[in-house]
């Protein structure tokens, strides 16, 4: 791979702590795809088990794309990738990614990394090194988001006059024993 090409890669973070020599492994099995705004990039339960990194552009992981429950659960952007967990969980893809506007990634099969894990460990550790990074930003991310869902919650809960809110203390969540009085004869 000519310089030019392996400094491309290497300005990408996701591939900042991989050699040169590993880069230039790679780079005939990365392809460039470009999409539309408003096209589907991968589709609910598919089987495209590529791991796209976002160029440029901008796409949108939806849950339940084209439904009424449709849930919009993330937005991504440059230099963000998808399609990791599907391989991880060697499963169909759980939502759709739809760009939302003219989006290029880089896609590489995530099939290659299996036929790298006898001959280049190296590399495929690498992979999981990112992944789990970004798994861990993930959980971050929906556990900030939960929290942020409890406070909503809890301020449109109507407030009964002239009760406090109990203490979280020591004590909370237990009942209160009954005390009975001995009754002499």
């Amino acid at each position: 791979m000519p310089k030019a090409k392996v400094s491309i890669l290497r300005g990408i973070p996701f591939f900042k702590d991989f050699t040169d020599e590993e880069l230039e492994e790679l780079e005939p099995h990365i392809t460039i795809k470009y999409f539309k705004a408003k096209r589907l990039v991968r589709k609910y339960a598919g089987l495209d088990l590529h791991l796209h990194i976002i160029r440029s552009g901008e796409v949108e992981v939806i849950k339940s794309y084209g439904t009424r429950y449709e849930m919009r659960l993330a937005t991504l952007k440059k230099n963000d990738f998808f399609g990791d967990m599907a391989f991880l969980s060697d499963s169909k893809h759980g939502a759709t990614v739809v760009a939302t506007k003219d989006t290029s990634t880089m896609s590489i099969s995530l099939g290659l990394l299996v036929g790298y894990e006898r001959h280049w460990p190296e590399i495929v550790m690498k992979f999981y090194h990112q992944f789990l990074l970004k798994m861990i930003t993930r959980v971050r991310t929906m556990n900030e988001r939960l929290e942020m869902l409890e406070r909503r919650k809890e301020s449109r809960r109507p407030k009964k006059a002239g009760v406090q809110k109990k203490s979280a203390g020591p004590a909370a969540g237990k009942k209160k024993k009954k005390k009975f009085k001995i009754r002499k004869r």
